[in-house]
């Protein structure tokens, strides 16, 4: 999630809750720390990262679905409870 949208959903949880001010929560910077240490973290374990800024859960399962089909090298099942077939 791109930093700045994730200072907006935040912001809007500290609204909300009951979180003080002054707690960097919110904070942009503080933000980008962690955005940035987080982005550290996933690539020295080459870890997949999926953008979920401005996706649906339901967009986000999808992707999800797709990256772990094609890692498994599996077709994709067209029918609930249908096994996928090599």
């Amino acid at each position: 999630m791109h930093p700045s949208r994730l200072a907006v959903v935040r912001s809007e949880r500290q609204k909300r809750g009951n979180f003080p001010e002054a707690l960097a929560y919110a904070d942009q910077n503080q933000i980008r720390r962690e955005t940035n240490d987080a982005q550290r973290l996933f690539a020295a374990h080459s870890w997949l990262v999926i953008d979920v800024t401005f996706k649906s859960v339901e967009e986000v399962a999808t992707e999800i679905m797709r990256v772990m089909y094609a890692r498994l090298g599996l077709k994709k099942a067209t029918a609930v409870g249908e096994a996928a077939v090599t």
